[in-house]
């Protein structure tokens, strides 16, 4: 950019910024933003929803006290945010917190959005009861979402069906699980259960090799989402979920040492975020799967997110 003579002012950054931090490389993000000599609300906002998407809640709540140091006040969006990254980490003391203190003190009247991150905070951490309480009080009534986190979190299965039965009944369609990964600027999609692929029989045995190594090594698969009837990828055997299919893919494609990133419409069932941290030993890969809520670092038989998500 230097030697094409655009200059790095604060929406382009701000837009670099988005950009690093929604394709997993959040170190690449802060670097960016930490370069920038004068930062505006909606720079301060991608930078906390950023660290919030990737689980650094800890991070995200600092980033927003040096935030109010510097005199810029908050808006409805980094409320969110800084909810998000509590509600990610399993801070629920700062989360309400936070809560207080921005709705106190700057005066914003919090929306759907905004107790929704509340009932999800208290909702991620069991305590059922301060969930209930949160839509209990709510001066709206909670819209599908608010609900949705509450029967969820609570373990609540036969509601869950029973939702799942009424979406049936007025032809709602589930959404099949599908998982995409770049390697070697080529983006292949997988769908759970289903592969149309030239290389269809070769991800087929190496997801089957892939599996056969972490179970020798420890693995074992947890099939309890399976039990539920949540999504239609968790109906599926689980060798076939979409994110298995994709990182079978990228283990013929890259080697040792090499980063593999996957997106993925769906939030990851336990089996495979399990089985994905066996592959990250197993194979001596960097693996970053960015699936509906968050993204997940794997590597070395860990996750960024500690297990909890």
């Amino acid at each position: 950019m230097e030697r094409s003579g655009i200059r790095m002012d604060e929406r382009l950054a701000t837009a670099v910024v988005d950009m690093y931090c929604k394709c997993g490389c959040v170190e690449e993000a802060r670097r960016v933003y930490e370069a920038l000599p004068a930062k505006g609300l909606t720079s301060w906002n991608c930078m906390i929803g950023g660290l919030a998407v990737h689980g650094r809640g800890e991070d995200a709540v600092e980033l927003f006290g040096r935030m109010e140091k510097e005199g810029v006040a908050p808006d409805d969006v980094t409320l969110v945010n800084v909810l998000a990254a509590c509600a990610h980490a399993g801070m629920v003391g700062e989360g309400r917190r936070c809560f207080d203190h921005i709705v106190r003190r700057y005066g914003i009247e919090p929306k759907m959005e905004h107790y929704g991150c509340m009932v999800d905070l208290y909702g991620r951490a069991g305590q059922l009861g301060e969930a209930k309480k949160v839509i209990d009080d709510m001066p709206m009534e909670p819209d599908v979402g608010v609900l949705g986190a509450l029967l969820s979190t609570a373990g609540r299965w036969e509601d869950v069906a029973r939702v799942r039965r009424l979406m049936d009944e007025r032809n709602v369609s589930k959404e099949a699980g599908r998982s995409a990964i770049e390697v070697d600027g080529e983006v292949c999609e997988f769908q759970c259960g289903s592969l149309c692929h030239p290389q269809a029989e070769e991800v087929y045995a190496m997801a089957r090799d892939m599996m056969r190594r972490i179970g020798a090594e420890g693995y074992v698969p947890d099939t309890r989402d399976m039990l539920h009837d949540i999504a239609e990828e968790e109906e599926t055997p689980l060798l076939y979920h979409s994110e298995k299919l994709a990182i079978a893919f990228g283990l013929l494609r890259t080697r040792p040492g090499d980063t593999m990133r996957i997106t993925k419409n769906l939030r990851v069932c336990r089996d495979c975020h399990e089985a994905t941290k066996f592959v990250s030993r197993v194979f001596e890969r960097e693996i970053v799967v960015r699936d509906r809520n968050r993204f997940h670092h794997f590597k070395d038989g860990k996750c960024s997110c500690k297990d909890y998500w």
